[in-house]
């Protein structure tokens, strides 16, 4: 989902992506055009999630936060410049084999596609 961020300063909403593959792009909010210091590229990552916006170095500028299918939460400037000791790699969670029990009695329309309604079941 693409953010919507004024990443300028200058009280233009600019639109910031994520390409799903290696880029993240913020496109000028003006003319649509790319802005300086992006596209972002991470040549071994994918980013699956909407950016994030926050001022993570406290200089009161808004920052990037990108987070990566392997785990990675990797922090830009405005301008596209990494953020070093900002950034942080999360360990892999382990997942039960039987990871569906835990989820309830109500777990066949999460699985089948069919909700409730289409089951026959009303609530």
């Amino acid at each position: 989902t693409p953010v919507i961020v004024d990443l300028g300063g200058d009280n233009v909403k600019d639109i910031l992506v994520s390409s799903f593959r290696r880029h993240t792009y913020v496109l000028d909010g003006v003319y649509g055009e790319l802005a300086g210091g992006f596209p972002v590229t991470f040549p071994q990552s994918a980013f699956y999630a909407s950016p994030i916006i926050y001022d993570i170095n406290g200089d009161g500028e808004e920052d990037i936060g990108l987070t990566s299918f392997t785990g990675e939460l990797v922090w830009v400037d405005a301008g596209g410049m990494p953020i070093f000791g900002k950034s942080v790699k999360l360990s892999h969670l382990p997942v039960l084999k039987n990871w569906r029990q835990t989820l309830g009695a109500d777990t066949d329309s999460i699985l089948t596609g069919k909700t409730q309604y289409e089951e026959g079941r009303r609530g």
